[in-house]
């Protein structure tokens, strides 16, 4: 249930998810039959994550090509059924599967990094939120049991986040401190929200360890380019390094100008070399383009990478 004046943030989630689950094109059929068959098997899931932050911000203007999917268990049913499109276990325990034009990360609600380390206490999915390393991130939709209904929304700071327009730390504990930089940064950036304090400080400490062409390499790996280089990202961290020791206790909003893209000798995303960046326990926006699009939240206008 949504608390502190956010329930028509959340409603309007709620009724965007269930559309998009819902609706008969020919980009999101192919995910139905997955779907109806987490429902014929009884199986409580979740939508999780950045795909639901865009369907709060963009609406149903584009569709997301990767989707995140948390289950309550992998029966033996559910594991036969996804067999023919699995393209591989990850080291976290899921699936990675594709299904048509879908890329589907798809685990255990137990296997969730922050539960299996047991630094998040796990009661059931109302604490799933509690695990992600933005605010951004920190929301899942109950998959509904019939095409039109709708399912539970259960969160935490994602529509505070929302609401403010700041990209903050939700939960700090993370194997990856790196990729968390690179995900802050470039949320912050392609959504036009300002970064909070303690998120700065954040960046700042562990943007000086990071290797910045690793970064590059991870984001060529995903995208098939790095959209943002090197250079662009060291710009950032400089300007909220100045900003920060000018007004400590102010969010900052990263400088608006073209992001420079490095162009890598490779041009699809499965002919990158490994680098062993390809797996992530957090979500940042995989369905980036060089088109911008307005975000639909509010009527207020921002941009999308």
């Amino acid at each position: 249930m949504a608390k502190h004046g956010y329930d028509k943030l959340e409603a309007q989630l709620q009724g965007r998810a269930a559309e998009f689950l819902a609706a008969q094109t020919a980009h999101r059929i192919p995910l139905k039959p997955l779907l109806q068959e987490l429902a014929r098997l009884g199986q409580t899931a979740y939508l999780f994550g950045g795909m639901l932050r865009d369907l709060m911000l963009r609406g149903l203007s584009q569709d997301p090509h990767d989707v995140d999917i948390v289950v309550a268990k992998f029966t033996p049913s559910l594991l036969s059924y996804l067999e023919p499109y699995v393209r591989r276990k990850t080291r976290f325990g899921g699936l990675e599967v594709s299904i048509g034009h879908w890329d589907v990360d798809i685990w255990e609600l137990s296997e969730t990094w922050a539960f299996r380390e047991g630094l998040v206490g796990c009661r059931g999915f109302e604490d799933l939120p509690k695990t992600t390393f933005l605010n951004l991130q920190a929301v899942a939709a109950e998959v509904p049991s019939s095409p039109g209904k709708t399912g539970r929304i259960v969160e935490h700071g994602f529509f505070q986040a929302i609401s403010r327009r700041t990209v903050d730390i939700n939960f700090e504990d993370n194997p990856f401190p790196g990729y968390c930089v690179l995900s802050a940064l470039t949320t912050a950036y392609s959504l036009d929200f300002a970064l909070a304090p303690r998120l700065i400080r954040y960046i700042l400490h562990y943007g000086g360890k990071a290797d910045l062409e690793e970064l590059c390499l991870y984001q060529a790996r995903r995208h098939g380019r790095c959209l943002y280089g090197r250079d662009v990202l060291q710009t950032w961290i400089t300007h909220l390094a100045k900003s920060h020791r000018e007004a400590p206790s102010t969010p900052v909003e990263l400088p608006r100008h073209r992001a420079m893209q490095h162009h890598l000798p490779w041009g699809r995303r499965d002919a990158c070399p490994t680098t062993g960046l390809s797996e992530a326990p957090w979500d940042e926006d995989r369905n980036a383009t060089e088109q911008r699009a307005p975000l639909a939240f509010g009527g207020q206008q921002g941009t999308l990478f």
